[in-house]
């Protein structure tokens, strides 16, 4: 192919930066690619591995011998309020004092033990591996690079007339 043949790019990429409307364009894909890597982290942080508690081998031991399984008290603990137990602390010490034979609508009639008289006893495990927000980093970090490079591409081929490769 002759060079006389070639056609002369519609704008050089000189005269492509002295146009605001190009500017603009490049602050908008720029703060679109942000937007992804920040998105890209934050689902990263959300896939990593969680502790969980089996709540079936949740058991309370009290002082006084009894053993009650939580699970079929129907009192739930997650790992949120395992350290901070305010509401189900009273119904524990209760448990523990008085028996689970109590109905509900009963226990205002029996006063809460002022002192800890339980001790709880569960099963915790990782829910999850390190792996996975790993490969995602990978992977998303790895398409977003990929989908960058090549919308720049493309934009300076149509524009400009640059060569992709």
């Amino acid at each position: 192919m002759n060079k006389s043949n070639r056609k002369k790019p519609i704008l050089t990429q000189k005269e492509l930066e002295s146009r605001i409307w190009y500017r603009f364009l490049k602050v908008v894909f720029i703060g679109f690619y942000a937007y992804l890597i920040v998105s890209i982290l934050f689902f990263t942080y959300a896939s990593k591995p969680t502790i969980s508690i089996n709540q079936k081998k949740l058991n309370v031991l009290c002082d006084n011998g009894r053993k009650y399984i939580l699970n079929e008290e129907h009192i739930f603990l997650s790992e949120v309020n395992m350290n901070d137990l305010n509401e189900e602390n009273e119904y524990i010490k209760r448990i523990c004092e008085y028996g689970s034979t109590i109905k509900f609508y009963e226990w205002d009639k029996y006063p809460t033990p002022e002192n800890k008289n339980y001790d709880l006893k569960y099963d915790q495990h990782q829910v999850g591996s390190w792996l996975t927000p790993v490969k995602i980093l990978i992977l998303c970090f790895g398409g977003a690079f990929l989908s960058f490079e090549l919308i720049k591409r493309a934009f300076l081929y149509i524009v400009v007339g640059k060569r992709i490769i």
